[in-house]
């Protein structure tokens, strides 16, 4: 990197980054990190070089030498950034392999809707009782058996 004047508050901070030691990217990203600080531009000089260039906001002024720290220290963990993600990269393919294997796989079905043995032995005690509650109500009149209002119902006379 260019060294600009130090300590001294100016309107342009320019820096001059070798892409054999920043790749682009990297360089890319710590600018803008700052882009809060001031406004960035960033041009390629030459195949192996960058120049980033910060001018402050509207209204304000740039430390050259804070700037220069700062845009430093956002390269330096740009780098670390970019060396844990390469090295993680394996880890991210199989957690995403796995993901999309969980996704494509079917569900279960869901379990047929029947009855325990328990509640197919109540439901038989229940039909047998109405069965035999049938015969007994048809053979002592011949006829169809009451409604509940017929046989319980108010003695009013009216007939719902």
């Amino acid at each position: 990197m260019s060294r600009p004047r130090s300590g001294s508050v100016i309107d342009k901070v320019p820096f001059i980054v070798k892409l054999a030691e920043h790749p682009l990217d990297n360089v890319r990203y710590a600018a803008y990190a700052l882009s809060g600080v001031a406004r960035v531009a960033l041009a390629l000089k030459g195949r192996g070089s960058v120049e980033v260039t910060f001018s402050p906001a509207p209204g304000g002024k740039l430390d050259a030498a804070a700037l220069k720290k700062a845009f430093k220290r956002e390269l330096q963990d740009e780098a670390l950034r970019a060396r844990v993600f390469a090295l993680n990269a394996g880890l991210r393919e199989h957690l995403i392999l796995r993901a999309m294997a969980a996704a494509a796989a079917k569900p279960a079905p869901p379990p047929e809707p029947g009855l325990t043995p328990e509640q197919e032995r109540e439901l038989e005690a229940l039909i047998a009782s109405v069965e035999k509650e049938i015969k007994q109500e048809s053979a002592a009149g011949g006829r169809a058996a009451a409604t509940w209002e017929e046989r319980y119902g108010r003695k009013s006379g009216k007939k719902n």
